[in-house]
């Protein structure tokens, strides 16, 4: 079972990072004796099964919510229990470790999505109207929503260099997408990796090319699809950074890189880049769907199922929706509804792009939200009735694929 991460910060600035034991319950805030203190809220988390319950909201293992107390604002997340070996501690610069997390929190903040969101129109997403309708200049506005195109690589004295890149300290909002076909007992994964077959084939000279010429951006291209499809989402994540740092406008980078970052649990970024797609595309329903399920994964259920239903009026015909709503759907643990759309998606499944294909097995196989889905004999006898004999088998003695590995 996880433990209870509480980050305080008061201007800015970092005040408290502890993680808490979650037997029963704990308490944290401005009553008298509590765990955490800061001023502003008296709150008691609980333990519920697996899952900590705080205001009313369950949190699983990867998942947290922040709070905005005026000048105090607290994070909170259900993470799991992280063993230290001692003599690491000797080494470990904690003062970095401080300055890091008052960096990083400062992207992890939500609560502005809701008022954009209601107030969506056919004119799209843009910052800086969501600015007006807020009532503010955009210097008001959360860094989240602003610095949307803002670039995470570092370059050093020599140039472009992919390794110089600082991707990896982006904070997480989620857990990344892996197998558990040791716990189901039936092997996605395998299935899934068939389904793609062998990893794209790069251009014989593709990386060499690319330490000659490290501006080379159809290479570096080629690359990034390449490490997406071989499961190699740091190193796809790293190229495309870079990628859409230096090539302004292009929407399908854009989203190349959000689906390898929502893969690693960035949904925060992941969120960013599909807000400046639908700045330049405001009616690009597959990219709404995406951002539902984005939205979901924040825990912000409202406002995906609000997304989702714009998505629907602009398209509703368009099948990779289905697959939106059943990802929406798992997140709220609505198994039977998701359950219905992926039926829907399966029978129509020969209309999808063999792209969308494949990215619809990648889900089946490692999206977290499908976790509990794959889980249940009810969507094993779907998966069963719908492909027949080219269905997912059960593990032979337990399958321990990670996506990525």
């Amino acid at each position: 079972m996880g433990d209870l991460r509480v980050s305080v910060r008061l201007n800015g600035e970092v005040v408290e990072d502890r993680v808490l034991p979650v037997r029963q319950a704990v308490r944290i805030g401005e009553a008298a004796g509590a765990s955490v203190s800061f001023p502003g809220a008296d709150l008691v988390v609980v333990r519920m099964g697996a899952d900590l319950v705080v205001r009313g909201r369950s949190l699983s293992e990867g998942r947290g919510v922040g709070l905005s107390l005026g000048q105090v604002r607290v994070w909170l997340e259900h993470t799991a229990p992280a063993s230290i070996p001692g003599d690491w501690l000797a080494s470990w610069d904690f003062r970095f470790l401080a300055v890091a997390l008052a960096v990083t929190l400062a992207a992890l903040w939500v609560d502005t999505l809701a008022g954009v969101m209601d107030r969506v129109g056919s004119s799209g997403l843009l910052s800086a109207q969501a600015a007006r309708l807020l009532g503010n200049d955009s210097s008001t506005l959360p860094p989240w929503l602003m610095e949307s195109g803002r670039n995470t690589s570092v370059v050093g004295g020599g140039g472009d260099s992919l390794a110089s890149a600082r991707g990896d300290q982006e904070p997480r909002q989620g857990p990344r997408a892996s197998s558990d076909d040791d716990k189901t007992g039936i092997a996605y994964y395998e299935w899934y990796r068939v389904a793609a077959g062998r990893a794209p084939t790069v251009p014989r000279g593709a990386a060499a090319s690319l330490e000659l010429d490290s501006s080379n951006i159809t290479t570096r291209r080629q690359l990034a699809q390449a490490a997406y499809q071989a499961d190699d989402f740091e190193t796809s994540v790293l190229h495309y950074r870079w990628l859409t740092a230096r090539v302004q406008g292009d929407s399908n980078l854009l989203l190349r890189r959000a689906m390898a970052e929502r893969r690693l649990g960035r949904h925060l970024v992941e969120v960013r880049l599909y807000l400046d797609i639908l700045e330049m595309e405001p009616e690009n329903a597959r990219v709404l769907g995406r951002l539902s399920v984005a939205v979901s994964r924040l825990g912000r259920y409202d406002e995906a199922e609000r997304i989702l239903r714009r998505a629907r009026l602009l398209a509703p015909e368009q099948l990779t929706l289905d697959l939106a709503e059943a990802l929406v759907a798992s997140a709220q643990r609505q198994e039977q509804r998701s359950l219905e759309c992926m039926e829907r998606l399966l029978e129509h499944r020969d209309a999808l792009t063999p792209a969308e294909r494949l990215e619809l097995a990648a889900d089946i196989a490692i999206d977290p939200l499908f976790s509990r889905l794959r889980a249940d004999g009810r969507f094993r006898a779907l998966m069963a009735a719908q492909l027949g004999a080219a269905s997912p088998r059960p593990a032979r003695g337990g399958s321990r694929h990670l996506a990525g590995t």
